[in-house]
C-alpha cells in the first residue's frame, strides 16, 4: 500500500530584504518537487508575485527527519581517551525514559561496542554501560524531583568498576570486578544528558536523552572524583553564562563544548535558596541546566533550493509554493521587508511575528483547550492542525508543556512551523483565520483600498528600533501583537513620542515579555503567577536567561499595555462574538470625521470571521488607572458578552463572583483613541477579531469604514502638518 503524500518544508527566516538568498529546506515521499514563488493573499491565497526570482524548475525530493531532545556536546579530544575513568553528576530527573535509557554523561557511538555511559534506566535505576555492555545497575531512585550525586568509574586494565549514589533517602555504593579490557577508546564526543551518538552527525543522532536538571558534571582519569586522588579532565560549568549556548570547562584542559536543542538556562540548581529570585544575586545557585527529550532549536535539515530575490522585490507577504508530483504540497511563507530608512510608502504594517513565533505549531486537542468554551462549538478540521499532531517532532509552542511537565521555554524559527501558513484555519475558533492567515486579511484589504504600504515584522523592529519606524507617517498593527521584546516597546513609544501615529488593530497586544537571541532565531519567555497562562515558570526561574530581565508580564514591570496604546487586556473567550455601539468620544470634534458614513446609532461589525463579529476572541478595555498621562476617548463599545469570556487573573486580586460577560461590566471591547502630550496619536479596536472582519461584503461594511477613514485622517493629518 502506497504511503499518502506528504511535504513539509520551512525557511531559516521569516523576514527577508530585496536582494537576500533564502534557503528552503523540503521532506517529502514526492519524486520531484517543483517551486514557484506567490504573493500571499486571503481571499486568493496564492496570486502571482508580481516579480520574477531565481528559481529551479524542479528538485528531488528526499525524507528528511527531525530529531528533537537537548543536550550538551563536547568534541572528543585525546584527554578524553583515558583507559581509567571517574565521571559523576549531579541529577535532579523529571521524567524516566518510556524505553530504554536516558543519558547523564556518556562518551559512546551509536552502533558500536565501544566507549562509556553514565545512564538512568526505564525503571529508574542509574547504571554505567561500558562498550554497549551494562556492567552495573543501582537500585531504582527513591523519586523524582530531588536532587542526587550519582559517580561511576572503571578501569580497563582491571576491570574493577563502580556505581555510587547519594542523596535524599539514598546512600549506597556499589563495586564489582568485570571484564578487562573493555574498549573505553572511542572516537565519539561527550554528550551531557544524551546516551550515545554518531560522531559523524552528532548534532543530529544523539539518543536517549535526559528529562530533568543536571549540573556539574566532571571526568577524572582514575577510579575516583576525589580531587586528591585522580587527575582532572574536565569539569564542566553548566550554568555560566546563560545567554550563549557554550558549555565552559573549569578544568585544565579547556574542553568546553555548545549546548544542543535549547536547553533550558538560568534555572535553579542543587543549592537554590529560596530567598534568591535571580541568578545574578548568586549565580553559584543557578549552576544548572533544565534538559528535555522533547525541545527543538534547529531542525538541521539540509537546503534543496536557494531562493534568490531580485533587488528591487517590493515589500509584502510572499510564499515559496510547492508541488510534489504526487500531488503534495506546502507554501512557505516570508515576507520582504524594507531596510531601515528606505520607506517606500506612508503606511507601515508591523506584522507580530513574535507572537506567530509564540504559537508556533500550537495545536493540541481541541478537548483540552486551556480556553473553556461553550457545550456543542464548532471544532473544525484544518489540514495544518492534522500534520502538527501526526509530526509532534517539530517542537512546541510557548503554550505548550513538555513531556515532564514544565512548560515551553524557548521557541525557534529553525523548524517546520505548520500554522504559520496562509490557508491554516483555527480549530479552537471553530475553524477561523488567526495570527499570520488572519493578518493577510489587512493587506488584502490596504491593496483593495488602494493605500501604499510597506510590510515588516516585529524581528525587524527589534533589530532596529526606532529607526524601522522613521519616515512611516502611519503605522499600524496586526491583529494580535500579544508578545513584546524591551527593544519594541522603546521603539513603539519612541514613534508616538516624536508625533508619530499608530492603529493597534488588534487585541491582548504588548503583553508578555519576551527575549529574541542575539541571531534571532529564537526567543525566550518566562511566565509569572498572573497573565492569561497555561504554564507557570518554577519559583526562582522567572528571569529571563538570555537577558537576565524580568519576565512574566510587562504590566507588572510598569509598562501596562494601556500606557501605551489607551487599552488593554480584559478578556479571552470561544464563544460567540459581539458588535460595538458608538459611545460620546466618537461624536468628538477630533474624532468625528473617523465616523464619517456611520450613523449614530448603527451597529458597528455584527460580523465577522472570528467567532461572528467584530470584538471576539481575545478583548481589551481602556482603564484610567492604568493609562498613565494619555487623553483617552472612548469611542465605540461592545459587551453583553457570555459568562465564557472572563476577566483575566491579574485584574482579580481576591476571589470573587461575578467575573463573567453577563455580570461584570468589565468584560467588554473598548475602541479608543489616544492623544499624547507631544502629538502621537493611536486609535485602538480593542479586539483581535476586529482585522477578520475588514472584508465582510467585499471591504463594504462599517469596520472597513472606520478603519479606512482613521488611516487617510492620520495621513491627511500628518501631511498637513
Amino acid at each position: 500500500m502506497n504511503a499518502m503524500p506528504e511535504l513539509i518544508a520551512y525557511v531559516d527566516r521569516f523576514d527577508v530584504h530585496a536582494g537576500d538568498e533564502l534557503p528552503v529546506r523540503i521532506s517529502t515521499r514526492a519524486a520531484r518537487v517543483r517551486p514557484s514563488l506567490v504573493r500571499l493573499g486571503h481571499t486568493e491565497p496564492f496570486r502571482p508575485a508580481g516579480f520574477a526570482a531565481e528559481l529551479p524548475q524542479d528538485v528531488p525530493g528526499r525524507s528528511q527527519a527531525t530529531r528533537p531532545g537537548s543536550f550538551g556536546l563536547v568534541p572528543d579530544a585525546p584527554a578524553l581517551r583515558s583507559p581509567r575513568i571517574a565521571v559523576g553528576a549531579w541529577i535532579y530527573p523529571t521524567r524516566l525514559p518510556a524505553d530504554g535509557v536516558a543519558g547523564i554523561v556518556a562518551k559512546a557511538p551509536v552502533g558500536e561496542p565501544r566507549g562509556w555511559a553514565l545512564v538512568l534506566t526505564a525503571a529508574g535505576e542509574p547504571a554505567l554501560v561500558i562498550a554497549g555492555e551494562t556492567v552495573l545497575v543501582g537500585p531504582a531512585l527513591p523519586a523524582l524531583g530531588a536532587w542526587y550525586r550519582v559517580t561511576a568509574s572503571y578501569d580497563a586494565a582491571s576491570g574493577a568498576a563502580a556505581l555510587a549514589c547519594h542523596g535524599p533517602h539514598v546512600d549506597w555504593q556499589l563495586h564489582e570486578t568485570v571484564a578487562a579490557g573493555l574498549a573505553l577508546d572511542s572516537a565519539a564526543p561527550v554528550t551531557l544528558a544524551a546516551a550515545a551518538c554518531d560522531p559523524r552527525d552528532p548534532r543530529r543522532t544523539a539518543v536517549g536523552c535526559f528529562n530533568g536538571k543536571l549540573e556539574a558534571p566532571e571526568l577524572r582519569a582514575g577510579m575516583s572524583l576525589d580531587p586528591d586522588a585522580a587527575q582532572l579532565l574536565a569539569a564542566w560549568d553548566l550554568g555560566a553564562q546563560p545567554e550563549r549556548d557554550e558549555i565552559l570547562d573549569r578544568g585544565p584542559h579547556g574542553l568546553h563544548g555548545t549546548f544542543v536543542n535549547l536547553p533550558t538556562r538560568a534555572v535553579t540548581g542543587r543549592s537554590w535558596m529560596h530567598a534568591t529570585a535571580k541568578r545574578s544575586d548568586a549565580p553559584e545557585q543557578y549552576a544548572a541546566v533544565h534538559f528535555h527529550d522533547d525541545d527543538l532549536g534547529d531542525a538541521g535539515w539540509e537546503a534543496d533550493l536557494v531562493l534568490r530575490l531580485p533587488g528591487d522585490a517590493p515589500s509584502g507577504a510572499y510564499a515559496v509554493r510547492l508541488e510534489g508530483d504526487d500531488g503534495a504540497e506546502d507554501h512557505v511563507p516570508f515576507v520582504v521587508c524594507p531596510r531601515p530608512g528606505a520607506p517606500t510608502g506612508d503606511v507601515l504594517v508591523v506584522l507580530p511575528s513574535l507572537t506567530y513565533l509564540a504559537y508556533a505549531n500550537f495545536g493540541g486537542d481541541p478537548e483540552d483547550a486551556p480556553i473553556e468554551r461553550p457545550p456543542g462549538s464548532q471544532i473544525a478540521s484544518d489540514h495544518w492542525e492534522r500534520m502538527m499532531a501526526a509530526h509532534p517532532e517539530h517542537g512546541l509552542s510557548l503554550y505548550d508543556h513538555h513531556a515532564d511537565g514544565s512548560g515551553v521555554s524557548y521557541s525557534c524559527w529553525r523548524r517546520p512551523i505548520l500554522n504559520l501558513r496562509a490557508t491554516h484555519r483555527n480549530r479552537h475558533l471553530a475553524g477561523c483565520p488567526r495570527h499570520f492567515a488572519a493578518d493577510l486579511i489587512l493587506l488584502e484589504w490596504l491593496d483593495a483600498k488602494g493605500i501604499a504600504y510597506d510590510v515588516t515584522t516585529d524581528d525587524q523592529l527589534h533589530r532596529h528600533g526606532p529607526s524601522l519606524l522613521a519616515g512611516y507617517r502611519v503605522v499600524l498593527t496586526g491583529s494580535h501583537p500579544e508578545y513584546t521584546s524591551a527593544a519594541m516597546w522603546d521603539a513603539f513609544d519612541a514613534h508616538l513620542d516624536a508625533g508619530g501615529d499608530l492603529l493597534y488593530l488588534g487585541g491582548n497586544g504588548f503583553y508578555w515579555v519576551v527575549t529574541v537571541s542575539d541571531d534571532h532565531s529564537h526567543i525566550e519567555l518566562r511566565r509569572g503567577q498572573a497573565g492569561s497562562r497555561t504554564w507557570e515558570s518554577a519559583p526562582g526561574e522567572l528571569f529571563h536567561g538570555m537577558t537576565g530581565e524580568p519576565g512574566g508580564l510587562w504590566r507588572h514591570r510598569g509598562r501596562a499595555p494601556n500606557r501605551l496604546v489607551g487599552i488593554g487586556f480584559t478578556s479571552i473567550g470561544m464563544d460567540t462574538g459581539r458588535p460595538y455601539c458608538r459611545q460620546a468620544g466618537s461624536f468628538d470634534d477630533e474624532c468625528a470625521s473617523f465616523f464619517a458614513g456611520v450613523g449614530a446609532d448603527e451597529t458597528i461589525g455584527d460580523f465577522g470571521l472570528a467567532l461572528g463579529a467584530a470584538a471576539s476572541d481575545e478583548i481589551d478595555r481602556f482603564d484610567p488607572a492604568l493609562s498613565g498621562t494619555l487623553d483617552v476617548k472612548v469611542l465605540a463599545t461592545a459587551d453583553g458578552f457570555s459568562d465564557y469570556y472572563q476577566l483575566v487573573v491579574e485584574d482579580v486580586p481576591e476571589m470573587i463572583s461575578a467575573t463573567g460577560g453577563t455580570s461584570n461590566a468589565r468584560v467588554r471591547a473598548d475602541m479608543t483613541y489616544a492623544r499624547r502630550p507631544s502629538g502621537g496619536r493611536v486609535f485602538a479596536t480593542g479586539s483581535v477579531g476586529w482585522i477578520a472582519a475588514l472584508l465582510h461584503e467585499g471591504g463594504e461594511n462599517n469596520v472597513s469604514r472606520i478603519t479606512e477613514n482613521v488611516v487617510r485622517a492620520f495621513l491627511a493629518t500628518d501631511s498637513d502638518a
